[in-house]
């Protein structure tokens, strides 16, 4: 606060101080002030299709009450020098509101002379929110700083006692009433997710929107009656999202699979390039299943039996999705160095027989490379020795030759029609579960502990069950998936598809030191361990 001039004051005297006061007063002084819009959610006008309809008649309302204040409290001159707007961003929400804050800052700066909204409501829907304001108003009437505020629906002096409970009171009001329609529209929003109706916004990538007008029949038989917009599996994004998701298992990065799909023209549905963030996000979402979600998750359906369903044809089978979501998940969100990037088939899949450090492709001018175990520090604690090279062409081919004559055996020994011989017991212990669940309700006592140890037996073995099943699941469906893809179609994968099959088929390659010089490559130096028990004939 700055420090008054006592000796000035009273040598000017009372009555000359009273003069000067009044003469400030009549004064001319234009008040450069804030205006502040704001909407939680601007629906797009019908007129017009402006998204920011909603906030530009507010700053026409903060614009005749400036108006009207020039005329009522002269000779001062209301001015919005600046207008702040957060457009679609609640004031209920724990949320930043960026505009919000650079307001606050220019008010405790003395940018502006105050703030001028729409309504109180607008401007805050928080106690806290409110506080910021009322805080910098107090710490400039300290400082002999006057500050000013108006709204157009109420008359509030933020600077007077009177002024700040008034506006306290019809924040709480406020953040009460806030707090009724979020309940409200929470319960809203469950019971339309307990119905499976697909929620609005942006077009999912793999479906589109039908125009409601005749009934649709989904695969499951179920008919979604017509007068409401429904989901359709859209054919070609389809494809897309399975042959992404086969990618995933073989262990194809997602850096490639987006990377394929921007080569291709692919887009989002809303028209921007693929990134791995967003391509994970939608392979790990249960809509592709055909599960309804509700707040980030599985819904339970009203008898607490089953997941809700959605009102639309899945995508993926539910034992694919949860393969792909498990596989995704095992990875985490970071990305492994260079993921994605290898142009040669087997850099950093080669061991150096000497130090067990990875082997990496090196270029010639020639055009042809080599693998090379370089001298380097870092790797697992161990150093490269530098000991052992060899031919980058004549190991590939030897290794390709290998994985063909495996791919050839897989098509001819794999049934995809296979079925996890322990189902019927997984079936059996369900149900009888189920079964018990009336009883175990309904008893007391002793006889409900006896039962619910037993509750507790057949739940514990149905973890193990579905776990056992879930191990099933992925090496059957590995198993198929390889099966699917025969030798004659090695030549057409790209570099990244082919390491992902040879990472599956092989667990190391180990290459040993060459005896002696020649110009023909000794296979002998190569000891390839396979992850099964089967590998190909010599």
């Amino acid at each position: 606060m700055a420090r008054k001039d006592h000796g000035a004051i009273f040598r000017m005297g009372a009555v000359q101080l009273v003069q000067e006061k009044q003469a400030e007063l009549l004064t001319a002084r234009e008040l450069l002030l804030g205006g502040y819009g704001r909407i939680s959610d601007d629906q797009e006008d019908e007129g017009t299709g402006d998204r920011g309809a909603g906030v530009a008649r507010q700053r026409e309302a903060v614009d005749q009450v400036c108006k009207l204040m020039s005329i009522t409290s002269q000779p001062l001159v209301w001015t919005v020098a600046a207008w702040y707007e957060d457009n679609d961003v609640s004031a209920f929400k724990d949320v930043v509101r960026p505009q919000f804050e650079l307001m606050l800052e220019d008010l405790r700066n003395g940018t502006i002379d105050g703030i001028v909204v729409y309504d109180l409501d607008r401007l805050a829907r928080r106690p806290v929110d409110l506080e910021k304001v009322i805080d910098i108003y107090d710490r400039a009437a300290k400082e002999g700083r006057q500050l000013f505020f108006a709204t157009a629906q109420d008359k509030i002096d933020l600077a007077s006692a009177d002024g700040l409970t008034l506006a306290r009171v019809m924040v709480a009001f406020a953040n009460k009433a806030s707090r009724d329609t979020a309940r409200r529209v929470a319960l809203k929003h469950r019971e339309v997710a307990l119905t499976g109706r697909p929620v609005g916004g942006t077009r999912p990538f793999g479906w589109q929107w039908t125009d409601g007008k005749a009934p649709l029949t989904l695969k499951d038989g179920r008919v979604i009656a017509a007068g409401k917009r429904q989901h359709a599996v859209l054919e070609a994004e389809a494809k897309v999202i399975e042959q992404a998701a086969q990618d995933v298992l073989l262990g194809v990065s997602l850096t490639t699979i987006c990377r394929d799909l921007n080569q291709r023209g692919i887009r989002t549905t809303r028209g921007n390039e693929w990134r791995p963030g967003p391509l994970r996000l939608m392979l790990e979402s249960p809509r592709l299943a055909g599960f309804r979600v509700h707040q980030g998750t599985f819904i339970a359906d009203k008898e607490g039996t089953a997941f809700v369903k959605g009102e639309w044809d899945p995508i993926l089978d539910e034992d694919t999705w949860q393969q792909v979501f498990d596989t995704l998940q095992a990875k985490g969100s970071g990305h492994r160095k260079n993921e994605g990037r290898r142009s040669y088939l087997l850099s950093g899949l080669l061991q150096c027989s000497q130090c067990g450090g990875s082997m990496s492709a090196n270029a010639r001018s020639d055009g042809s490379h080599f693998y090379a175990c370089k001298p380097r520090t870092g790797q697992k604690g161990k150093a490269g020795c530098g000991k052992v090279t060899c031919s980058g062409r004549a190991v590939e081919a030897l290794i390709e030759a290998a994985m063909k004559q495996r791919m050839a055996i897989s098509t001819l020994t794999v049934h995809e029609e296979d079925t996890w011989p322990d189902e019927d017991e997984l079936a059996a212990t369900k149900a009888q579960m189920r079964a018990l669940m009336p009883q175990l309700v309904e008893a007391e006592g002793q006889a409900r502990q006896l039962l619910n140890a037993e509750f507790t037996k057949l739940s514990d073995r149905v973890e193990e069950l579905q776990a056992e099943r879930a191990r099933w699941v992925f090496q059957h469906g590995r198993s198929v998936r390889h099966a699917k893809v025969g030798p004659e179609d090695w030549d057409d994968m790209t570099v990244d598809k082919r390491r992902a099959y040879v990472e599956e088929e092989i667990t190391a390659i180990v290459v040993r030191p060459a005896v002696q010089r020649s110009n023909r490559f000794d296979y002998t130096r190569l000891s390839i361990v396979w992850r099964t028990d089967e590998p190909p004939a010599d």
